[in-house]
């Protein structure tokens, strides 16, 4: 029971899906920051892409290195949400 002028965290349903629709929109930013630079990369033109295939592949490595733990983190706060029960 809260006491007299203290706010309690809302509860509702529509805050429960407004949780898992932020962690969602989380992990399509994530999907979507690790996408560009790797496209970005790819679809180089054949002359932009000589001599820098080193360069081209290092920064594909690293943009996967960076956003993996992120999406895997993401994904496991979006599961706990789902199992706390949006109903």
């Amino acid at each position: 029971m809260a006491k007299e002028g203290e706010i309690q965290y809302p509860s509702s349903p529509l805050v429960k899906y407004l949780n898992v629709l932020a962690v969602g929109l989380t992990i399509a930013g994530v999907v979507l920051d690790a996408a560009l630079p790797i496209l970005q990369q790819v679809g180089k033109n054949k002359q932009a892409k000589s001599g820098l295939e080193k360069a081209i592949g290092m920064t594909i490595f690293f943009t996967l290195i960076r956003t993996v733990p992120r999406l895997f983190s993401q994904t496991k706060k979006l599961r706990a949400q789902l199992q706390a029960g949006v109903e």
